[in-house]
């Protein structure tokens, strides 16, 4: 299984580098937050299809096999998406430029907004997978609940929310700049983990609100990211960029928040601290020291990025006040 989620990962990491610079290079410069917004709204809209069917799977087929034809469909889904890549455009911005390694590190050291930025994520990775890939787990097993209620109340509920939301964001970023929708979005993000706080077994309520607030609004923190991740990289050398970037983020945010987050359940359950069964067991005091982290790092860290427009966080807020971007058109 290792094996082979190795494999998967390698060869995700090379499709993402190429994606975000073709996307970019494909979609029109003068709306190109809102053309990423409508296109994750496409993405939600068929994660929502496939997460109901999936989780409908896991629920009613046998146990001994039902993760093997789950990963059968997924892998024949796969190859069918490469095969359609063949049929689409190359289109560039500007010609490639070919860069040695030495020479794209030396230059990404002098782009300072962008190392700022690099940083920033980095350590937001880290503080979201503190806890991030256990509250599945802590939900199945020590709340109860079913694939198909996880389901429901995650992907179901994340897919609509993003599909409202994500257009009103992209409108959002056109007006007031990626930084000052990230420091709005970043800042509610943060707390959204902390609805587990009031979970006992059997509760779907802190699931429920968790992936339907953090929905909202990690779909702005996902676009502006994405945004900011093209404004501060030139144009003919940005899949080198966002190679590293990747690699960064990946290695000292994701990976290493992941085994932090794995370590620190291990260390509680060990010295025998906070016991399952108690109301502040050892996830409750994970996700309490992940949801602190994070909203360090969008007060502290946030603010230092550069803004691709005039806008203002406070301007936004009175627009979000005066329902001028999430429901006017």
């Amino acid at each position: 299984l290792v094996f082979l989620l190795g494999i998967s990962s390698c060869c995700g990491a090379v499709i993402n580098v190429c994606w975000l610079p073709w996307l970019s290079d494909l979609a029109p410069s003068r709306i190109q937050s809102r053309w990423f917004s409508y296109r994750d709204v496409i993405i939600s809209a068929a994660n929502l299809l496939f997460g109901l069917g999936t989780a409908a799977l896991l629920d009613y087929l046998p146990p001994q096999n039902k993760y093997i034809i789950i990963f059968l469909l997924g892998g024949t889904l796969g190859m069918l998406d490469m095969i359609c890549f063949g049929f689409c455009e190359e289109k560039y911005n500007a010609p490639p430029k070919k860069l040695k390694l030495g020479e794209v590190t030396h230059e990404i050291r002098d782009n300072r907004p962008f190392v700022r930025f690099m940083v920033m994520w980095t350590a937001w990775c880290f503080t979201s997978n503190l806890c991030g890939p256990y509250l599945g787990r802590y939900s199945v097993s020590e709340m109860g609940l079913t694939f198909m209620q996880m389901t429901i109340f995650s992907t179901v509920l994340a897919s609509v929310a993003t599909m409202f939301f994500m257009p009103r964001w992209g409108k959002a970023l056109n007006q007031f700049g990626s930084r000052s929708v990230l420091r709005v979005a970043a800042t509610v993000t943060a707390l959204t983990d902390a609805f587990y706080l009031l979970s006992v077994p059997g509760s779907v309520l802190p699931v429920l609100l968790r992936n339907l607030v953090g929905a909202m609004f990690w779909s702005g923190c996902n676009l502006s990211a994405n945004s900011l991740q093209l404004s501060t990289t030139p144009d003919d050398t940005r899949p080198s960029y966002i190679a590293i970037f990747a690699c960064v983020t990946s290695l000292l945010g994701s990976t290493l928040g992941t085994m932090a987050g794995g370590t620190l359940l291990d260390g509680f359950e060990r010295a025998g601290w906070f016991p399952e069964g108690a109301w502040l067991d050892r996830f409750k005091v994970l996700i309490l020291i992940s949801v602190a982290l994070r909203m360090l790092v969008a007060l502290l860290l946030v603010p230092r990025l550069e803004n691709d427009r005039d806008g203002t966080p406070a301007q936004l807020m009175h627009a979000i006040r005066q329902k001028a971007i999430f429901w006017k058109k």
